[in-house]
């Protein structure tokens, strides 16, 4: 009887741990599958907000398994009309629920800074005419909130280039980082081969706005911007001529055609923060060309725009364009290649740097998320 009564003891012992151990088991999935669907509830919930920016969330939604309730509430910090969505997600498990709550937020914005340089229609193409021109042209990355681009303190950072389209890289070009689109070239340097560019910065929806005259800066002048927003039918800077921001952020909107002459300079380091939207549309393409020796401070932002740029070009920011390139010769029918090709120091602050978009929802970036099990 002893023994029996040990037997029995050892059996009920191991039943219990059998027991225990299957209902650890079903915890743990039921835990990993609340998470999902918490995942799958603010994916919902910004493809809700895209369809009506007025969304409130809903409760009580069945998803695979479980149930999600959805809450929507305007963000204290508010960018591009940014939402706080709070989502609780629930699955059965005995003896009660699996509960998972991720919280993020959404912005009416996306986030396209993430290309030093990317033409949209390929092609993008860096190369100089003239090989005797020194020192190369530079391809890197900074971060401006660092302070100014300095190469060897706050500069010479990696920065990817890429195009949906083809990408020469040509005569005396370093990039110090990686190159995507259809095919890519590169001669005497080699450069990374990323292969092709699996997404493109998208179209935005031309703004609702009173669309000012060019304000045809003249040779040597100033245009001196406050912050602020700013729509022009086209813009013209003649040589020399300066365009200043008092403060930041400032945005200057051009629907049509901007032509910068030579020795332009848009912004001015440090930290001021322009940035030029030029035509993103769906319509006829825009260009946007500039003289020799121009620099820009900032970001140009263009998916529907042919960005030519002269010889001897240096950009602290990003720049994306329906085509990149110089406005000399000719490549597949359009403009190539630069006596010299311009400079590129990508300002890594930009990637933070969102783009109203009055329609599009998105996550944003490196949002903080709380998970409670």
């Amino acid at each position: 009887m002893l023994i029996m009564a040990v037997l029995l003891l050892a059996g009920t012992t191991f039943l219990t741990i059998s027991s225990t151990e299957t209902q650890i088991a079903d915890n743990q999935k039921a835990s990993a599958r609340a998470f999902l669907l918490a995942e799958a509830g603010l994916h919902q919930s910004v493809a809700r907000l895209a369809a009506n920016a007025a969304y409130p969330g809903e409760s009580g939604v069945a998803m695979a398994g479980g149930t999600a309730s959805i809450s929507v509430s305007a963000s204290a910090q508010q960018v591009c009309l940014s939402k706080d969505v709070d989502v609780l997600a629930s699955v059965s498990v005995r003896g009660g629920q699996a509960q998972t709550r991720l919280r993020a937020t959404a912005d009416q914005a996306i986030y396209p800074f993430q290309w030093g340089l990317f033409a949209v229609n390929g092609p993008l193409i860096l190369s100089s005419l003239d090989p005797s021109l020194t020192p190369w042209s530079l391809i890197d990355s900074y971060d401006s909130r660092l302070g100014p681009y300095q190469p060897d303190t706050n500069g010479g950072g990696s920065v990817n280039v890429g195009a949906k389209g083809s990408v020469a890289i040509i005569n005396n070009v370093t990039v110090r980082g990686g190159v995507a689109g259809d095919s890519v070239s590169s001669s005497p340097t080699a450069v990374s081969n990323l292969g092709r560019a699996s997404d493109a910065p998208a179209p935005l929806p031309e703004p609702s706005a009173v669309w000012s005259a060019d304000p045809n800066v003249e040779d040597g002048g100033t245009l001196a911007l406050a912050p602020g927003n700013y729509y022009y039918a086209a813009v013209t800077l003649g040589a020399g001529a300066r365009v200043t921001a008092s403060g930041s952020p400032v945005t200057i909107y051009v629907r049509g055609t901007f032509v910068a002459g030579d020795n332009v300079t848009i912004g001015a380091e440090p930290g001021q923060k322009l940035s030029l939207i030029a035509n993103s549309g769906t319509g006829p393409p825009s260009d946007f060309r500039t003289g020799d020796n121009f620099r820009l401070f900032g970001s140009l932002y263009g998916t529907n725009t042919s960005v030519r740029l002269g010889d001897n070009a240096v950009i602290y920011g990003a720049v994306i364009g329906r085509r990149i390139s110089g406005p000399y010769s000719t490549w597949e029918g359009e403009p190539c290649c630069n006596q010299k090709a311009p400079t590129l120091h990508f300002d890594r602050a930009l990637m933070a740097q969102p783009v109203c978009t009055q329609s599009t929802f998105s996550l944003r970036r490196g949002t903080w998320r709380e998970v409670l099990p």
